[in-house]
């Protein structure tokens, strides 16, 4: 796999980080090596290793359909690959997970559920936080609904206050906010990211979001349709410590210019 940068900067390799980029400590949190996967006759991922540093974030692009949703539940070792090796060096009360599933339970009303990792890991709730979440985003006044009178970018905003209150240690996201509206995204790629910095937690995430992904990662993985394949790993030259106000620089509109460039010779 090439590894690239949208900038003149030196180059690195998968399982390296880049320079500069404030990630601490010497093992990946999260580790897949040479990992394929078939469903019968089916090739899904076909000899993909990823690596995720503490302090790190990383982005996956592919086409819709590629098999990185089964990427992200064979790293997580929720199914075992057909061949290769995942590794996890965070135990589970220490990870984070939302998938493209409706993860809210629905007997449960929208505070009970953003409280609902704290609670299973007997972690104590933040009640000041609680209602500032609700209040950053726009849950305030629903906050005794149910899942099933929200809108599905609702629901996933839910998911990812759920996992702001909590507070893990690795963040595994798959297209969690492909729903929401983008003051939304902006706002809780700001809080993402701030996060980060703030504990030196990480962050896997899955996103068709070219501004998302330049936004929050630090690294960029480009896949091929399925079989899932990484082609190009992409070192993002912005700053790191950035907010939403640099999607509208012109060194961020270059960047996504030239990320669209290397997806289209993919």
């Amino acid at each position: 796999m090439a590894a690239d940068s949208l900038a003149p900067m030196e180059g690195i390799g998968a399982n390296a980080q880049p320079k500069d980029n404030g990630v601490t400590g010497s093992n990946p949190l999260l580790k897949g090596a040479n990992i394929v996967h078939w469903y019968g006759k089916l090739k899904v991922v076909d000899n993909v290793s990823v690596s995720v540093m503490p302090g790190e974030s990383v982005a996956i692009i592919s086409p819709s359909g590629s098999g990185k949703s089964t990427l992200l539940r064979l790293l997580l070792q929720l199914e075992e690959p057909t061949e290769g090796t995942a590794s996890l060096l965070v135990p589970p009360s220490g990870i984070g997970a939302v998938f493209q599933e409706d993860s809210l339970l629905p007997w449960l009303n929208i505070v009970e559920n953003i409280c609902l990792l704290n609670k299973l890991h007997r972690k104590p709730v933040d009640e000041t936080e609680c209602q500032k979440l609700l209040e950053c985003y726009g849950l305030a006044d629903f906050k005794e609904y149910y899942p099933s009178q929200l809108s599905g970018g609702m629901k996933q905003k839910v998911a990812l206050c759920r996992l702001l209150l909590y507070l893990p240690r690795l963040y595994v996201l798959d297209e969690s906010m492909a729903n929401m509206d983008d003051l939304s995204r902006f706002g809780l790629c700001d809080a993402l990211h701030s996060q980060v910095a703030q504990d030196g937690s990480s962050i896997l995430f899955v996103t068709h979001n070219l501004t998302d992904a330049l936004h929050l990662a630090d690294r960029i993985l480009l896949g091929t349709s399925r079989p899932l394949r990484f082609t190009k790993e992409i070192n993002n030259p912005l700053p790191r410590r950035r907010d939403y106000h640099a999607r509208f620089s012109h060194e961020f509109q270059a960047a996504v210019d030239q990320l669209r460039v290397w997806i289209g010779q993919d």
